[in-house]
């Protein structure tokens, strides 16, 4: 037998369940402009100044993209926290 939930949602928490849903949206389209924003110079970089094309290997590629969205995410996050 299937068990019964006998438990009613508040309208608040049908708002809040929305208001995550439309945050976690928002946070995917923040670490995608993030990334992009982190990548796209990084591999500049990495193309175009003979001192990182000769220093930098795809690890450090990796690891500067990830650490700089990293940063930039959690700055974002503090904004938007502050605004609540």
């Amino acid at each position: 037998m299937a068990a019964r939930n006998f438990f009613v949602r508040s309208p608040k928490e049908e708002e809040s369940s929305a208001a995550i849903r439309e945050a976690v949206l928002l946070g995917g389209k923040n670490a995608a402009i993030a990334g992009t924003v982190v990548a796209v110079p990084t591999f500049v970089a990495c193309r175009v100044l003979p001192w990182a094309k000769h220093n930098l290997n795809y690890t450090a590629q990796a690891l500067i993209i990830s650490t700089g969205t990293t940063m930039l995410l959690k700055t974002i996050v503090a904004e938007l926290a502050y605004e609540y």
